[in-house]
This record gives C-alpha cells, structure tokens and sequence, in this order.
C-alpha cells in the first residue's frame, strides 16, 4: 500500500517518509526473523532494502552480521521504530 502511494504522489518529502517507513518496515521483519532462528530468511529480506540512509545502512549490516555468526539480536537490542517525526 505504502509502495502505491509512494508512486501516485509528487510531493519528495512525503516520497521520503514512504522510503523510510519501507525500510524500517523491512529491518523489524528481518530483526524478527533473526531472533526466530531464521537466518537466510533474514538475510534474503535484507537484501531486499535499498536505501541510502546511513542508520538503515547500519542496522542491514549489523543484523547481517549477526545472521553469519547465526547469533540471534533480542527483541529489544535494536530499536523497533527507528522513523522520527
């Protein structure tokens, strides 16, 4: 739904907020899977952000990182909303 909106409307900044709520949609799904022991599920849902946003960045790589190791991130190492208004 957030992806249809995004391509209907002009206006950037609202393009912005749909790509980031996109992301962080994605990195707690991933985060999710990675605490639930899935870690290729993880990783495919990964690969499926595209951002520029360093702080997406991060969190994609850290949780990669730990689906290597096959460490699971509790519920509440990362931060669940990571959108400020």
């Amino acid at each position: 739904v957030i992806r249809k909106f995004k391509e209907l409307t002009t206006n950037k900044k609202l393009r912005r907020q749909c790509d980031a709520c996109i992301s962080s949609n994605i990195i707690s799904a991933a985060r999710r899977q990675n605490y639930y022991g899935l870690f290729e599920k993880s990783n495919t849902t990964l690969n499926a952000l595209q951002t520029n946003n360093l702080i997406f960045s991060l969190h994609k790589y850290g949780i990669k990182l730990c689906n290597v190791f096959k460490l699971s991130i509790k519920k509440r190492t990362l931060p669940g909303h990571i959108i400020k208004s």
